[in-house]
C-alpha cells in the first residue's frame, strides 16, 4: 500500500504540487507567442485550477453517502474490471459519425 505521504505528493489537487507544477514553468497552454502575458483560454484554466486546488468554490455542505451507496458504487466500478480491453475497435461496430453539412 502506498504511504499517505507518497500519496499527498502526487496528489494533483495539494495547493503544494499545484504550485510546484506552476512554478517549473509548465502551462497548460502554450501562447505561442513571445509576450508576457498568457492568453485569456490559459489564464481561465489556471483560475479554475486554483479554485479547485484550494476549495474556494467548495459546497458549505458536506455531501454524504449511505453505506449502501459507497457498496453499490464499489461494485460497479469493480464489475468494470470484468471486461477485457479490446486490442483494437471495429469502426463498423460504433455506428457512424456525420458532420453535420
Amino acid at each position: 500500500m502506498i504511504s499517505q505521504a507518497k500519496e499527498h505528493d502526487h496528489d494533483p489537487y495539494n495547493p503544494d504540487v499545484l504550485h510546484h507544477v506552476r512554478s517549473s514553468g509548465a502551462r497548460a497552454i502554450d501562447s505561442g507567442t513571445s509576450s508576457n502575458s498568457p492568453p485569456a483560454s490559459q489564464s481561465q484554466t489556471e483560475t479554475w485550477l486554483n479554485v479547485q486546488a484550494k476549495g474556494s468554490a467548495a459546497s458549505a455542505i458536506p455531501q454524504t453517502s449511505t453505506s449502501v451507496e459507497r457498496d453499490l458504487s464499489l461494485q460497479r466500478w469493480l464489475d468494470t474490471y470484468k471486461h477485457e480491453i479490446p486490442a483494437y475497435y471495429d469502426q463498423k461496430a460504433g455506428g457512424s459519425v456525420s458532420s453535420g453539412k
